[in-house]
């Protein structure tokens, strides 16, 4: 009985502290902007989520991350492959509503099929660090960047736009 009372007593002390709640809604990314702050400060040692658009045909360079990166699709078809080249046959397709996950410095990379809206959480801080192999040369480098630019209109400086294939000629 008594530890049931005490037990009671600090569930009220943590409903006083409790976090403070919030609601975000999906809204249309403006002309030029690529990602969308909604909670958190991803360079501190603090939970965050941001959101990232991409255009179709977007590629995500082979990259890496100090922590894990927890990815939903909420809009559109995206693709997630691991590895250290990117590699077509290698990508997973997740279509809205998907939920994946690259642990934390396992080298991933990405492709829009179509116009698509990532959503990305986790506790920071977060960075990223582009995998890149210069022509010619069998060792791997690494670039550091992090995902976010200061004015969050800028794309991610680790991906490119890759144009649809044409359909064939008849």
């Amino acid at each position: 009985m008594l530890l049931a009372l005490s037990l009671g007593r600090g569930n009220a002390k943590a409903q006083d502290q409790s976090a403070q709640h919030g609601v975000y809604p999906l809204s249309a990314f403006q002309p030029g902007q690529w990602v969308e702050r909604v909670s958190g400060d991803f360079k501190k040692l603090e939970p965050f989520v941001f959101r990232i658009h991409q255009d179709a045909g977007y590629v995500t360079l082979p990259h890496t991350h100090p922590i894990d990166e927890n990815i939903t699709v909420l809009k559109g078809s995206w693709s997630l492959g691991m590895g250290r080249r990117f590699n077509r046959a290698a990508l997973e397709p997740m279509d809205t509503g998907t939920f994946g996950m690259a642990p934390r410095n396992m080298a991933h990379f990405a492709w829009s099929k179509t116009e698509t809206i990532l959503q990305i959480h986790g506790i920071g801080p977060f960075a990223s660090t582009v995998v890149i192999r210069l022509i010619g040369s069998p060792a791997f480098r690494s670039t550091h960047v992090t995902p976010l630019s200061a004015d969050l209109k800028m794309p991610p400086s680790f991906c490119a736009v890759v144009p649809p294939k044409p359909p064939p000629s008849m």
